[in-house]
Formats: C-alpha cells, structure tokens, sequence
C-alpha cells in the first residue's frame, strides 16, 4: 500500500476518485443501506459491503443480501451490485481467499466470484443445527466461523465442506468476532455477552488444537468485531453503539492498555476491516454510515 492510502481509501470507499494527499483524519460516507460487514480488497483498491438494501431484517431469511462493490475503475468511481438479488439472505464475515469472496450466509458458507458474480456453497452447517454465523477468520486454508447463539467455534475445511466444532476448555458466552494470530497459531475471540442486560462479553484467546481458553484484559462489553493488526487488537463495541468514546477500541497486546480508536458518534459498530497500513474501516449499520479512520487521530 503506497503512502497515500488514505486518499486511495477515500477513492475505495466513498467513490471519489482524487489524486491530491487530503489533510484529515476521518473519512464519512453513506452505505447502500444496512451494512454489517465490509472488507477492502487491498491489491485492487476495492472494498466490498455485505447489504440488506434499505428494509432490515433482523431474521435474515427474506433473500434481500446484495455484496456491493465500490471502487474506483479507468478513473471514476464506481459503485454496483456484484450478486443478483435473491442469491444471498444476510451476508456476513466476509473474507477474501485465494481470489474469491466468501461470506457467511446465515447457516452456510459461501464463495463469491467478483467477476461474475456466481455463488456457490462450500459448506452447509445447518446439519449441526446452526441457524446462523456471525464471523470468520482464516488460518492457512482452513475457516474459523462463530455461532452466537450456539455459543460455539466451528472449523471449516472449504475445499471439502466438511467441518467441526472446536472444543473448549469453558463456554463460551455468545461468541462473534474472530481474528486468527498467524504468529502466536492462536484465535482471538470477542463474545457479546450471556444477555442483553448485562455488558460481560470478553475478549479471549483459544488454542483450537488443546481448547485451552484464556481471558485477554479485563476489558468487558458486548462485542462484535475483532481485527489484529501488528500486534494490536481491534474491537467493536455494541455497548457503546450509542456512547463515545468506545464504539470501536484498540488494546496493545504487550501492555494491556485499550483506548478508543474513534470518538465519532456511531450507532451499531458492525464487523469491520482494517488495513495493513492500520486505516479501520467501520460499517454503523443503524446509520447507514461507513467510517474511515486514519491511524493518527484527531487533536
């Protein structure tokens, strides 16, 4: 990624083609409606939405999931739909592979050609009972994916579509954001909690070969997304959909320490990206808004 990535992101993100450096630090735009899930494309400059179009359903079974591409093609923005409509329900987690688009779409895993726009189905986990998915990582070639309301980790191998569930040395209180550690060979998960009235989700670290659990901080909330970047741990905040700072926060791993990485009012911090360079991108699903946050924040 070049030194004007920001620019390039704006570009990406908010369709606006620019080749000057912009002095600031948080980037705003609109999104083809209720967004939860958003991943950039850092070798084509494209970022790709997971969209249920202007009508939420919470259920996800209506067929109204769209990916969205937006970028920038021969100069000018570009912003259009990559699936047909009633291809997808709610898609989530999405993540780039091997030069395909995978999504999670309520009990099954998909794969997406971005060309053509084709979807298939690498793996259907209603055969355990799941109902729906709600993030995934990967780990070499094989998926992790999160069940919240079967408080539950399943390993998926995509190339067969055979998968298992991850055992755990104690439960698991709703899981939903996953992060694999490459270096560490470890899963970091944030869970959004036992219920709706209480803020106790944690943020964990789980070895899926022995299933040994360990608490990362005594950070607690209701938590959705999770992203590492260069040793630091990117977590949004369901808790603080309403309240700055804190819809989406940062911890040093070495120290311990968290801090808000935004102090934007945003309403429903969802599953969000960040870059190599540390840019985050954060879908606000109930504002309809996507949030670029340059790394230096704002005085």
């Amino acid at each position: 990624m070049n030194k004007y990535f920001l620019v390039s992101a704006c570009a990406v993100l908010l369709s606006a083609c620019e080749s000057q450096k912009v002095q600031t630090t948080y980037y705003e735009a609109d999104t083809p409606g209720y967004v939860e899930s958003i991943v950039v494309d850092e070798s084509r400059q494209v970022g790709y939405m997971g969209t249920q179009g202007d009508k939420l359903d919470m259920t996800g079974r209506k067929g109204k999931g769209v990916i969205v591409m937006t970028g920038c093609e021969n100069g000018a923005p570009v912003r259009r739909p990559v699936t047909k409509p009633g291809a997808l329900h709610s898609p989530r987690a999405l993540t780039l592979h091997g030069g395909l688009l995978y999504a999670a779409d309520r009990s099954r895993i998909v794969s997406i050609d971005t060309k053509s726009g084709k979807v298939s189905t690498v793996a259907d986990l209603s055969k355990a009972g799941v109902e729906a998915m709600h993030d995934a990582t990967w780990a070499g070639d094989r998926m992790f994916v999160s069940a919240q309301s079967k408080n539950r980790i399943y390993e998926v191998n995509p190339s067969t579509g055979k998968f298992s569930e991850v055992k755990t040395s104690e439960p698991l209180r709703g899981p939903k954001g996953l992060t694999w550690d490459d270096g560490e060979g470890r899963l970091f998960v944030c869970e959004y909690g036992s219920n709706e009235n209480a803020a106790d989700g944690r943020i964990l670290s789980l070895d899926p070969a022995t299933g040994t659990v360990a608490t990362v901080g005594g950070h607690r909330g209701k938590f959705i997304g999770l992203a590492l970047n260069k040793g630091v741990l990117y977590f949004s905040d369901w808790n603080k959909k309403s309240r700055q700072p804190g819809a989406v926060c940062k911890m040093d791993l070495k120290t311990g320490k968290v801090e808000p990485v935004t102090r934007k009012h945003m309403n429903g911090a969802a599953d969000f990206c960040v870059t190599k360079d540390g840019v985050v991108v954060v879908p606000a699903l109930f504002d309809k808004k996507l949030w670029i946050i340059y790394p230096k924040q704002e005085d």
